[in-house]
């Protein structure tokens, strides 16, 4: 048995969230009895979602531990210490995760359910329960790779202009890229984060393949499993009954000095006016809703100042007291090109230890620029650059007004 890992999947997911790929899993009678041996060892994890895969485009939403009832082919929870399971032999195992709101999801992405919607299907379920496309990282395990898929014609028929875009006729014959086809449909989704294991489960011989067992006329019941569980081991500091004794927090806040006459600002209270539950429609931020997309009105984000220390910056860049150290102009920039530079500016200058950066975005036609309503949320949600922020916020009309950011980053440690 062979396990692999994505270590780029586990830096964003920090230790909210945990993944692996198992390979070559024989499916007998002590399946139940492997995998709890492995989850245990490698996610901490005995109970687990596994569901009897049919082909479809179907996504259930569950909370409750099972084997081989849901009849679907992904899964999405937000029930912490369930790990979502699915297993492969060509097709691509997708692991969907967004460490904000604490869901996660896992597609069986054949070519029948990749057709009809599967991974839509997911991300789309994953956003009726609080998601935000923004959020969702994505994991892709091993699978067939186009060099060794050969389809046939039909086959291309079935998928319309998506089958030419991702085949490639070879000496007379059609290979089809399955990874490709996935990764596009996420792209479109507006994912931004997709990590690969770029490993071929045909070339391999330590990973199972149902085609290469196929044409050695060598048939087996070894299969590859995925899996991803969002862990909860780590709120070790959240009160529980036990701890709620009256007597004793009677006798501990009587302790506790009033330093200022200020209302507190409770924790959800905080991460509401942080992370507003929306999502992106046509490259804007909107509130999300069961209504259609037509009657839903965009909402301009900005982000707040966050304590005293960050408006006395902004007195003092006022003042010209501090000045901006670097600027960074995303006029003429695609969305994609826009997003990488900035992770990269931002990571750079951290790394050169300046502090005050100036971004300008632009304001965008009749007031509607993709990159002014996407830069906070690409900052602030990005694995290395949000514990790096001190301070998002719009520009002064010096500096550019609505048209730019100023990103104010933590001394380098």
């Amino acid at each position: 048995m062979i396990k692999i890992e994505i270590p780029e999947f586990d830096e964003i997911n920090s230790d909210t969230i945990k993944h692996i790929f198992l390979c070559n899993v024989l499916l007998d009678d002590k399946l139940s009895q492997t995998l709890d041996t492995y989850f245990h060892a490698n996610l901490q994890r005995n109970e687990y979602v596994f569901p009897k895969q049919v082909h479809s485009n179907i996504c259930m939403f569950t909370r409750t531990p099972s084997a081989n009832s849901l009849k679907c082919d992904a899964i999405v929870t937000d029930q912490p210490n369930l790990t979502l399971v699915v297993k492969t032999a060509d097709c691509v195992p997708i692991l969907l995760s967004d460490p904000v709101n604490h869901i996660i999801g896992v597609v069986h992405a054949g070519w029948k359910g990749l057709n009809s919607g599967v991974i839509q299907n997911a991300i789309a379920k994953m956003i009726d329960i609080g998601s935000q496309s923004k959020y969702i990282n994505v994991a892709i395990g091993p699978c067939i790779l186009r060099e060794n898929y050969e389809v046939q014609e039909d086959f291309l028929e079935a998928f319309g202009s998506t089958g030419k875009e991702f085949s490639r006729l070879k000496q007379g014959k059609y290979y089809f890229d399955l990874l490709g086809c996935c990764q596009d449909i996420l792209k479109k989704e507006g994912i931004r984060e997709i990590h690969t294991s770029e490993v071929d489960t045909y070339t391999n011989t330590g990973i199972s393949s149902y085609r290469r067992t196929r044409h050695l006329n060598n048939p087996d019941t070894y299969r590859n499993i995925s899996a991803i569980v969002i862990n909860r081991d780590n709120d070790k500091h959240q009160m529980t009954n036990d701890d709620k004794h009256p007597d004793e927090w009677g006798d501990f806040i009587q302790k506790v000095n009033k330093v200022r006459n200020r209302r507190a600002c409770l924790p959800q209270d905080i991460q509401k006016m942080r992370h507003p539950v929306s999502v992106i429609i046509d490259g804007y931020e909107k509130p999300y809703s069961n209504h259609k997309d037509s009657d839903i009105e965009v909402k301009k984000r900005r982000v707040q100042l966050s304590n005293h220390e960050s408006c006395e910056i902004i007195r003092k860049i006022r003042r010209s007291k501090i000045r901006l150290e670097r600027t960074l102009d995303l006029h003429w920039e695609t969305e994609e090109s826009a997003y990488k530079k900035t992770i990269g500016f931002i990571l750079e200058s951290y790394e050169a230890g300046l502090r005050y950066l100036l971004i300008i975005v632009g304001k965008g036609k009749n007031g509607k620029g993709k990159l002014r309503d996407s830069l906070a949320s690409w900052v602030e949600n990005h694995c290395k650059t949000r514990e790096l922020l001190m301070l998002v916020e719009e520009a002064l009309p010096q500096h550019g007004g609505e048209g730019a950011y100023y990103v104010f980053l933590r001394r380098k440690r």
